[in-house]
């Protein structure tokens, strides 16, 4: 068997390295012009030679060339700068989704009493750990107005400034001064830790200003389904205060409020009969605290 495999391989190779002669002749008479000689290795040879030499014209040409654009599945050049420009919106995406993340690890911080706000708060919070955020939870925002919302604002701090009766309400605890959010209004469910309620709502008639508690500095402003338009204060002594079922919102996040600054006006609310009510929450160091102890009615 290994005889007639041998022999079979000592066949091909003696047929492949047969010569053979290529003559050029011409026809009128038979003058032999060119004589070459050859054998199948070398055709074989030759035609590899040729295989590659087209392979290689041809992979310049769709690589190199604007051919290239008419090679089925080949991405055209609108393509491209769509997925470039897919690329950058999902990298701003990131960076967002990251400055939130942060901006929540603040305010986490914050809330569980480990961050002092004494200090004005204004940084980004790209770059910085969650205990620097804490302590510079905010970037600064200077949001434009329009002009119907800012001669409304002037008018509401204009009314307010002087109210004799939100000074007359005032509280003092711990060094803060406390003002009454609302100047003339009624109490309609009253903090209850018992019955986990941790909130007061007042109700007022409709425009009525909500004032912040004391002097801070605006932490949050935001919609839900549930709560309508929601701000979120930040005060001395790591108090909070949180006021919900705004109808508008004057203020933006970062700006700074004294006690008693008109942050919005009353909104509507389901929950009530009146539909006119301000629910309000107050915390320190994460804990709820009883409104009523900061002010009365």
């Amino acid at each position: 068997m290994a005889k007639k495999i041998n022999l079979k391989h000592a066949g091909l190779k003696k047929k492949l390295a047969t010569k053979y002669r290529l003559s050029i002749i011409n026809e009128t008479n038979f003058e032999e012009l060119k004589r070459v000689r050859v054998s199948q290795f070398h055709g074989i040879l030759l035609l590899l030679g040729l295989i590659f030499i087209v392979s290689a014209i041809t992979t310049i040409i769709i690589f190199y060339t604007p051919f290239r654009e008419y090679v089925p599945g080949y991405p055209d050049v609108e393509f491209r700068r769509q997925v470039l420009r897919n690329t950058l919106a999902v990298d701003s995406a990131e960076q967002e989704m990251a400055k939130q993340v942060k901006f929540l690890e603040a305010i986490k911080l914050v809330i569980e009493g480990k961050a002092s706000v004494d200090d004005n708060i204004q940084s980004d919070t790209i770059g910085s750990k969650p205990g620097d955020i804490a302590n510079k939870a905010l970037v600064k925002i200077d949001f434009k107005m329009s002009e119907s919302d800012s001669l409304f604002m002037k008018r509401v701090e204009d009314e307010e400034q002087y109210n004799l009766q939100v000074i007359k309400r005032s509280k003092e605890l711990a060094g803060v001064v406390f003002t009454r959010p609302i100047a003339t209004g009624v109490v309609v469910s009253h903090f209850n830790a018992v019955k986990n309620h941790f909130t007061m709502e007042i109700s007022a008639l409709p425009n009525t200003p909500v004032m912040s508690l004391t002097s801070g500095t605006i932490l949050y402003t935001g919609y839900t389904n549930e709560d309508g338009n929601v701000v979120i204060v930040l005060h001395q002594n790591n108090y909070i205060s949180i006021y919900k079922h705004l109808d508008r919102v004057l203020k933006s996040t970062g700006n700074s409020v004294e006690s008693g600054e008109a942050i919005g006006i009353i909104g509507n609310s389901d929950n009530t009969p009146s539909g006119q009510i301000l629910s309000l929450s107050v915390l320190q160091n994460g804990s709820p605290v009883n409104p009523e102890m900061l002010f009365s009615y």
